[in-house]
């Protein structure tokens, strides 16, 4: 694991690393890649999938099989199908470094409670892919300049062409990420001293 990770890791668990003191809880907001979406398959209660059926406008059965996986053998849940390469309800937009959910108000729980992480490997592999940076040992963006300054503006701003408030997704993107990586690394230097 890298120190930007074990850094990152020691925020999420709202402590400085090396400390047993509560500490500022790092945020780091969805990127919208779409990654997770793309190498991970959910799995639906009967529940979700029928909220997920009326939210279509389409009967239970009619929505099992259009969107679902016809050979996952457990009779108590179904398994959202996978069409070019992602979930079938993920929406590339014209920007394809953004996807959007098509189904966002009524995801599956497992949607529900991904949190997003620059040590993850499918945020890392967002990162890496769509906006050519990754995060060094530091905890800081790595990559081309250009690329390193397009992301840094794109996590203090909000979200690029409005298309959280258009599409009812995640608010706003601004993220301390940066600021909350710097200090924590800082901190933790200074405390090896």
């Amino acid at each position: 694991m890298s120190d930007s990770c074990r850094i990152v890791g020691a925020y999420e668990r709202g402590h400085e690393p090396g400390s047993e003191e509560p500490s500022v809880a790092l945020e780091f907001s969805c990127i919208r890649c779409g990654v997770c979406c793309a190498i991970y398959h959910v799995r639906v209660s009967r529940v979700e999938g029928q909220k997920i059926a009326a939210h279509l406008g389409m009967d239970f059965y009619e929505w099992t099989g259009r969107y679902c996986e016809p050979r996952w053998p457990d009779p108590r849940s179904y398994l959202l199908r996978h069409d070019n390469g992602a979930c079938v309800f993920l929406e590339r937009q014209e920007d394809e470094r953004f996807g959007l959910c098509r189904i966002y108000a009524v995801r599956p729980e497992s949607c529900r409670e991904w949190v997003a992480d620059p040590c993850k490997p499918a945020c890392s592999a967002g990162l890496k892919r769509f906006w050519a940076v990754s995060m060094d040992d530091s905890g800081r963006f790595a990559g081309d300049p250009g690329a390193v300054e397009r992301m840094q503006r794109f996590l203090s701003q909000e979200s690029p062409g409005g298309l959280d408030s258009a599409r009812g997704q995640v608010g706003a993107v601004a993220s301390p990420l940066l600021e909350c990586i710097e200090a924590a690394r800082t901190r933790a230097e200074s405390d090896s001293r």
